[in-house]
């Protein structure tokens, strides 16, 4: 039998780290995915490609300057295109 503990360090230490740092990693990975998935549910995504013609105009907003991002843009003319022709505020 060894006293000098070398061998059993090396045992103990082994694969367990390596296992829980796995184990971390796997449980973070979870926890993200499922608050993702809260988030998408609550803020659900439309994947758009608008048309040239519609790109353009879209282009043309962005560059006046009234929004700082596509988004922004798409919003603002879906919501004046729903007051022309709905009538509603």
């Amino acid at each position: 039998m060894s006293t000098s503990g070398a061998g059993s360090a090396g045992r103990l230490g082994g694969g367990s780290a390596a296992a829980c740092i796995g184990a971390v990693e796997a449980d973070r990975k979870g926890r993200r995915r499922a608050a993702v998935r809260k988030w998408r549910e609550a803020n659900r995504r439309l994947d758009y490609s608008p048309a040239a013609d519609t790109l353009r105009i879209i282009e043309q907003h962005l560059a006046v300057g009234l929004d700082r991002c596509t988004v922004g843009v798409i919003d603002r003319l879906v919501r004046a295109g729903h007051r022309a022709i709905s009538g509603n505020r």
